[in-house]
């Protein structure tokens, strides 16, 4: 098995006396004699990585980095630290995603360089965990934050907030299993809103500047704060935390805890990789996108919490998860509120947008592999059952198998490109197979919107979603003196790699050291993963 995943002769092309085939012949074979259809540019990938990355992070996340540092000035540059280090990831997986173009993304990243049993559990935590779980809090956030600038400030959670939550996540999903299109361009313009709502905010904090400069008055009449101006951006605060008389392994728990909040914030950087075996010219697009997307999100977070700092007093930013909403309102009024509560609905919907795209491409990629279940994906399985009323109904009827061969086999290899992307009338994201994918996802996701709690799934997928970014990322270096002989379109330097690789395992063990009872359920989990992996092989 080992030997399988880091071997590439049978891949080499060197191999075929063809040169022009040779330079085609892919280091990750299809299933499938079919190739994937190109579908995505970098145009689409850059928005969709924007689309995802500025979802719900930065409009809820300043107030865990705020309370966790002394100063303004040092929650800025946790922010930008962040984001630096989400650029080094992103960077290592674009050299991987030009490398080894698949729509399995990580998975088939870690196959090759550690094998089945990493790459398996790997999936399985991906698929019924990491993924449905950021769906569940995209759809939850979504749902608070169109409702927020209607309550009243401390005001709960309404009762029908979650039951409306199962609704937009199933309204994503049937979109998704319409129309491959459709979804990319509802990317392009969630992406729109991203952008608007991140610039009526930094536009904000430039008014206050403004008026200050040419009108100001002592009380800070229009503004209502004048601590922007006023106070010391890098003097310590007073507050819970004696900042003056704390250890240095309490401040570095502190500091951890307040860059975890800003990788919160900067998640789906890897996202465009899913997307490489579908991209025209990965080699080329992916890379330029993912660069092109770090950049455009750091410079808009940074904007957006100089504007917090400026719009609300500093004692406030860390007292809600809504900054957004409450600056607003702090501001401009209700009204005002209601608006940014809207456009943030609209930025949240997008990340789920794109994070359940990017699940049904993983998904294939996995059953193909056999790393999930067969109830998760089997034709006769429990989740096709529950399905098959609600296909018939909509008139997608479910296709038995006519050819040989498992299901799992035919999932993934590309049978969507097979059967409908040749003289089929029907478009390939009508299939049953797409159906499949991606409603067990989101049963898993309404599971997890019934009984789930934000902060504690949001610390156990970050803890889950760390541990396996650093295989991947410490993949490149491996591979680089392992494999060097292997074309790669995207080589930036391996410090990135060394880099993330460093602070990765910094923050995993701040994890486990503070969060011992989490860590233990992620290692339970691994530990049944590998039982059930070995038994079915």
């Amino acid at each position: 098995m080992t030997a399988s995943a880091g071997s590439i002769e049978s891949h080499d092309p060197s191999n075929n006396n063809d040169s022009t085939a040779a330079e085609d012949t892919p280091l990750l074979p299809s299933h499938s004699a079919a190739p994937p259809v190109k579908h995505f540019s970098t145009r689409d990938s850059f928005f969709l990585l924007v689309s995802i990355q500025i979802g719900s992070g930065i409009f809820t996340s300043p107030s865990q980095v705020d309370v966790n540092t002394p100063s303004p000035a040092v929650a800025l540059l946790i922010w930008l630290a962040g984001g630096l280090l989400a650029w080094t990831g992103a960077t290592a997986f674009a050299e991987l995603g030009a490398m080894l173009p698949s729509s399995g993304g990580m998975v088939e990243y870690l196959r090759f360089c550690y094998g089945d049993l990493t790459a398996g559990l790997m999936a399985l935590s991906w698929i019924l965990l990491v993924k449905p779980t950021a769906s569940a809090i995209l759809a939850i956030l979504c749902v608070e934050s169109l409702v927020s600038g209607f309550k009243h400030t401390g005001e709960g959670n309404l009762v029908w907030e979650k039951p409306a939550a199962i609704g937009v996540l199933w309204l994503f999903t049937l979109l998704n299993c319409t129309s491959t299109r459709f979804v990319k361009r509802m990317s392009e313009v969630f992406a729109l809103f991203k952008f608007f709502t991140v610039a009526v905010i930094m536009l904000s904090g430039l008014s206050m500047i403004f008026y200050h400069v040419f009108w100001y008055d002592e009380g800070g009449k229009y503004g209502r704060t004048t601590d922007w101006y006023s106070r010391n951006w890098f003097k310590t605060r007073p507050g819970d935390t004696d900042w003056s008389s704390i250890n240095t392994w309490s401040l570095l728990g502190h500091l951890s805890a307040a860059l975890y909040g800003s990788l919160f914030a900067y998640s789906g950087w890897d996202n465009a990789n899913f997307l490489a075996a579908e991209m025209k010219d990965p080699g080329r697009s992916l890379p330029i996108s993912i660069n092109a997307a770090m950049f455009t999100v750091i410079t808009c977070f940074q904007v957006a919490n100089i504007s917090y700092y400026i719009l609300l007093p500093w004692e406030v930013v860390s007292s809600s998860d809504a900054v957004a909403v409450v600056a607003m309102r702090f501001t401009f009024g209700k009204a005002a509120s209601i608006i940014i509560g809207f456009l943030i609905a609209a930025s949240c919907a997008g990340a789920l947008n794109g994070n359940i795209i990017t699940y049904g491409r993983m998904s294939v990629a996995a059953a193909g592999r056999g790393y999930v279940p067969a109830w998760f994906y089997a034709e006769n399985g429990l989740v096709a059952r529950l399905l098959q009323p609600c296909i018939n109904v909509c008139g997608k009827p479910f296709r038995q198998a006519k050819n040989s061969g498992s299901f799992s086999e035919r999932f993934a290899g590309n049978c969507l490109a097979q059967e409908c992307h040749s003289n089929s009338p029907k478009p390939a994201t009508k299939d049953s197979h797409r159906w499949i994918a991606l409603t067990s996802g989101s049963l898993v996701a309404t599971i997890f919107v019934i009984v789930g709690n934000f902060r504690t799934l949001v610390t156990f997928m970050g803890l889950v979603d760390m541990t396996f970014f650093f295989l991947p990322v410490l993949a490149v270096i491996i591979l680089r003196y392992r494999d060097a002989a292997i074309k790669r379109p995207y080589k930036p330097s391996v410090l990135f790699s060394a880099t993330f690789c460093v602070v990765c395992a910094i923050v995993v063990a701040r994890s486990v050291v503070f969060e011992p009872f989490q860590a233990l359920i992620f290692l339970v989990l691994l530990f049944l993963g590998a039982i059930w992996y070995k038994m079915r092989a």
